[in-house]
């Protein structure tokens, strides 16, 4: 559920910055939720591979 709900916060921090700087909202909304994603996945390797989990 939370990656659901930070994916749709990016998709509109994406869409809110290509709006304010006057270009595609389509491409840089995917670039933010793409780059996002890659993102929360590698840091949820890397504390998989530590052995955490959230916060203690």
């Amino acid at each position: 559920m939370t990656v659901v709900v930070v994916l749709l916060a990016l998709a509109g921090t994406g869409a809110l910055g290509a709006r304010l700087g006057r270009g595609g909202v389509g491409r840089a909304t995917v670039r933010v939720i793409v780059g996002g994603a890659l993102a929360l996945a590698a840091t949820y390797l890397v504390g998989t591979l530590l052995g955490t989990s959230g916060i203690a």
